[in-house]
């Protein structure tokens, strides 16, 4: 039977491995904890200015959004047990 302390355990583990993923400072990711308190909803731009090249390379202003977007979606589903749907093309 999975309890409430395995939860968090399972939860902590999720959080600690995502820092680490994404390079964040332990207490920085602490932070992200109160994400729990907030439904996480995500309005992406696609008009025909995210078609232009970010910095001089090869990726687009909508290759960065698709990239942000997904690490959103990786975080928002540590703190929403009912998962995060997304809409549309990415």
């Amino acid at each position: 039977m999975f309890n409430d302390h395995q939860a968090q355990l399972k939860f902590d583990d999720r959080l600690r491995e995502l820092t680490l993923k994404y390079e964040i400072q332990e207490e920085l990711g602490e932070h992200l904890r109160i994400l729990e308190d907030y439904e996480i909803i995500i309005l992406c731009d696609d008009s025909g200015s995210m078609k232009t090249t970010v910095d001089g390379t090869d990726r687009t202003r909508w290759d960065e959004l698709c990239q942000i977007v997904k690490i959103v979606l990786e975080i928002g589903v540590i703190f929403d047990s009912t998962g995060v749907g997304s809409y549309g093309k990415l």
